[in-house]
């Protein structure tokens, strides 16, 4: 079976050999998937067990000395995963798996529960017992972000032990009260920046406000009363404003063309849409509008269009 798929890595059985051979046996099992192996014979899946696995695996396979079948030599391909099930059972490394737990911190950015989920699933494999959940909302307040909850909650549990769903329920309330308080410190914000915008005068024109109200607006910084009555100089302003025009078009009217205007019953090609090759058609009507037109196509039907999306055929 050719394929461009990357093989899976051979097994290394690091610090912790059971979590090791569980996620290997994991990636084994979705290669097989991916190439379609999980449906050829049993002795293809062996051999290709025994080219993946590695060395370390390939010694300690030696040593099962599994009984043949009618289609393998040396045990099927199930056997030989479930007798490695067996034999990492013993490696489980439960100081290695606390270890793991115990390290565990909220990473800036993380939302609470999916730093509670973290947790969820490395203290199953701590084999803590009874102590688990004890353990567990120990673990969580110590590894929170917010050293505020964590000191709330630290001082609460020594007046009175919490359990594990009370402080869980008060680490969800203070992330959402501390997302409300975001939410309303962004609003407040988002104003003080409109309010910048609209007092700030522009190279050659008066602010924003200035132009509306005819006065500055109040803002954080003290200012004198008189400079917050009105006094417009609608003239000026206006003069300013029509300079400005002036140049605007100048610069837009550089590269403008003035297109010739058609009559009825002129043969023209126009645009049905825009991503669509050019229709031939008959203009039927000039207007009302200025630069419009009313278009009746080959095939019947009548279209408005601007003179920018019309060609004279």
């Amino acid at each position: 079976m050719a394929n461009n798929l990357l093989t899976t890595q051979a097994f290394e059985a690091g610090l912790n050999p059971s979590e090791s051979w569980r996620h290997w046996k994991e990636n084994f099992e979705d290669y097989l998937e991916a190439l379609r192996y999980s449906e050829a014979p049993e002795k293809t899946k062996t051999a290709l067990f025994h080219h993946l696995c590695g060395e370390e695996l390939k010694k300690q396979l030696r040593a099962f000395n599994l009984k043949p079948n009618d289609s393998c030599e040396g045990g099927t391909l199930q056997q030989v995963l479930q007798e490695f099930d067996k034999y990492f059972l013993d490696y489980q490394n439960e100081i290695f798996a606390s270890f793991k737990f115990l390290v565990i911190k909220q990473e800036q950015g993380e939302q609470f529960t999916d730093y509670y989920s973290r947790l969820r699933k490395d203290v199953v494999e701590c084999n803590y017992g009874e102590s688990q959940d004890l353990m567990f909302r120990d673990k969580l307040i110590q590894g929170l972000l917010d050293k505020a909850v964590q000191e709330r909650l630290i001082r609460e549990t020594s007046k009175k032990a919490k359990t594990l769903q009370e402080s869980v329920s008060g680490c969800k309330t203070a992330e959402n009260k501390k997302g409300v308080q975001l939410q309303a410190m962004w609003e407040k914000y988002l104003y003080v920046a409109l309010l910048d915008y609209r007092i700030q005068p522009a190279k050659d024109m008066p602010s924003p406000a200035k132009l509306l109200m005819g006065r500055k607006l109040r803002t954080f910084l003290p200012s004198h009363p008189g400079q917050l009555k009105p006094t417009f100089d609608v003239e000026r302003a206006r003069e300013t404003l029509r300079k400005r025009q002036i140049i605007q078009n100048k610069y837009a009217n550089k590269h403008a063309t003035v297109l010739p205007v058609l009559h009825q019953n002129a043969k023209v090609w126009f645009k049905h849409k825009m991503k669509e090759p050019w229709k031939q058609g008959t203009i039927i009507q000039v207007g009302p509008q200025t630069h419009s037109y009313i278009i009746k196509g080959e095939d019947g039907g009548v279209f408005r269009r601007n003179r920018f999306h019309i060609r004279l055929h």
